[in-house]
């Protein structure tokens, strides 16, 4: 039997007016880093999304900011950070949001 996560995704800012939603809930089925998970849902998107979030290159915009749970991401870990089917049977909230908003 394969494990999977339901990752609850909040948005938050600019990122809401291209998605319609402040949340929705995605299943993975494999661990997978923070930043092929953001590619994933430019995937569902589209390119409003893309281009509000990656830059031309693929890379996180710099004005981005996202959390897991309680625990900010840094951009150095985006790469590392994983996301993984089963870890404590735990939901995970990813929020991304524009470090333009006020605090």
């Amino acid at each position: 039997m394969t494990e999977t996560a339901r990752v609850v995704v909040k948005f938050f800012g600019f990122i809401m007016d291209v998605v319609k939603k402040p949340e929705i809930e995605v299943e993975i089925k494999e661990e997978c880093s923070v930043m092929e998970f953001v590619h994933r849902l430019a995937d569902m998107f589209g390119d409003r999304f893309r281009e509000r979030v990656l830059t031309d290159c693929g890379e996180i915009r710099d004005h981005v900011r996202i959390s897991i749970g309680k625990e900010m991401v840094d951009k150095e870990d985006y790469e590392k950070r994983l996301i993984k089917p089963g870890m404590n049977g735990e939901a995970f909230k990813l929020f991304v949001f524009s470090s333009q908003m006020g605090g």
